[in-house]
């Protein structure tokens, strides 16, 4: 079972939020078996909002094929903005995944920060649309219709990964720590390789933020002996994948930009809430 909480300060972080907790099952190769939501409310919340809410949550689960086990929403004259509590199950598709070997590849699906993107874009418009143009921002906003990474993790578990991480709060960078975490290993890194959109960049600079510690749910690292075959089938699949390091021997995690080492230090908070702060 996984589980997540947030304030809703932003319009789309329902949606965010429970396809964070799928990608999540996706990532150890399982299939979502239910969801359980409880929404907590300020006494003055209006019914729109709530109704608002749960179509988000809905119109997610439906799209993956999911079902609420359970759904409540409560009031709470202690609380100034709501609280969503989401969590769910999953259930294995198999157990004998390969195992991870000493030196194998790391690859990364899709594009860092996707999610952060869409919803600085969402919240922002007014302000953005003094520097971007309409269709640039529109691009960005729709970086959250492409937040499921069902079908690459589904794709990359049958064609020999070996282990996965969902990318979410904390962006990369947070993921590649919880990767070496849970593998008790190091990597090296190529910080060019790391796929990225340009409207996530000019964005992030905008609002002087770091890509890499943005909010990144729609992408997993995965990790497998066969990097560029499995980069190539993912790639005919129509998913975007690149390699972006190894795993090494020892606790090393470093990454290399422009012949430059640096090691990556423990999981910042996500910038996303410095984008949110800078814009009140």
């Amino acid at each position: 079972m996984v589980s997540g909480q947030a304030a809703l300060h932003e319009e789309h972080m329902p949606a965010v939020l429970l396809q964070d907790l799928l990608n999540r099952i996706y990532a150890k190769h399982a299939v979502p078996a239910g969801i359980a939501v409880s929404l907590a409310i300020p006494v003055e919340t209006e019914e729109p909002y709530v109704s608002s809410v749960m179509r988000q949550l809905k119109e997610t689960a439906d799209a993956q094929g999911v079902l609420f086990t359970d759904a409540s929403v409560k009031t709470c004259a202690e609380l100034t903005f709501p609280i969503l509590q989401i969590s769910a199950v999953g259930k294995r598709r198999r157990k004998d995944l390969r195992p991870v070997t000493k030196e194998a590849d790391i690859l990364l699906t899709g594009h860092i920060a996707l999610a952060g993107t869409g919803i600085l874009t969402a919240g922002k418009k007014e302000e953005l649309g003094k520097r971007f143009s309409k269709p640039f921002l529109e691009t960005a906003e729709a970086f959250l219709e492409q937040l499921s990474v069902q079908k690459a993790a589904k794709t990359a578990f049958e064609n020999g990964a070996a282990y996965a991480v969902s990318l979410g709060e904390g962006g990369v960078f947070a993921g590649l720590w919880e990767l070496s975490s849970k593998l008790k290993t190091g990597f090296g890194i190529c910080l060019k390789a790391i796929p990225i959109r340009q409207e996530t960049v000019e964005i992030s600079e905008f609002f002087r933020l770091n890509p890499y510690q943005l909010l990144s749910t729609g992408s997993i690292l995965i990790v497998t002996d066969n990097g560029q075959e499995l980069k190539e089938v993912l790639n005919r699949k129509g998913i975007h994948a690149e390699l972006i390091g190894k795993l090494k021997d020892g606790n090393d995690k470093t990454i290399e930009n422009d012949g430059e080492i640096r090691h990556l230090d423990l999981p910042a908070a996500d910038e996303l809430y410095k984008g949110i702060k800078e814009r009140e």
